[in-house]
């Protein structure tokens, strides 16, 4: 594929560049799901998205909800 449309085909730096963005993405997230309090089965179903769906709705509204909070306790004055 890379002889006939090579725009198409990531380089190997680029593939190992979006590799790492995305393993610093699930750390993050990771982080995220431990500081939340939650029950351990909604936690759980978290986790196993966070594996096998990392960009589902449910995962998105924990993480969202979380990075949003932490924003405003950060940022009291500033609106």
């Amino acid at each position: 594929m890379e002889q006939f449309e090579p725009e198409m085909v990531a380089t190997s730096e680029e593939r190992l560049e979006k590799k790492i963005e995305r393993v610093e993405d699930v750390e993050r997230k990771l982080s995220i799901l431990d500081t939340l309090e939650m029950s351990e089965r909604k936690k759980r179903k978290l986790l196993r998205d966070l594996k096998y769906a990392p960009f589902s709705e449910r995962l998105n509204k924990a993480v969202i909800v979380n990075s949003k909070f932490e924003e405003e306790d950060a940022d009291p004055d500033q609106k």
